[in-house]
């Protein structure tokens, strides 16, 4: 019974830790330091995306982000 429950233990420490998602936060400028609003921001490869508010500002869950490209786009 207690290698059962140990074993699920372990199932249940690696779903979570393989499953866990980071926040990623960040704000668009142009060359003179002037937010951008309604820019695109895309995880690459993905439909995962977002758009800057007003200030040029933008919050993106991401999986995994490792390795992972963001696009900008306008």
């Amino acid at each position: 019974m207690k290698r059962i429950i140990l074993t699920m233990f372990l199932i249940a420490c690696f779903v979570l830790g393989y499953a866990q998602t980071r926040l990623l936060t960040g704000s668009v400028v142009d060359g003179d330091n002037i937010p951008l609003p309604g820019v695109s921001v895309i995880v690459k490869g993905t439909t995962t995306g977002t758009v800057t508010d007003i200030d040029g500002q933008f919050r993106l869950n991401v999986d995994n982000p490792n390795g992972k490209t963001l696009v900008f786009s306008s």
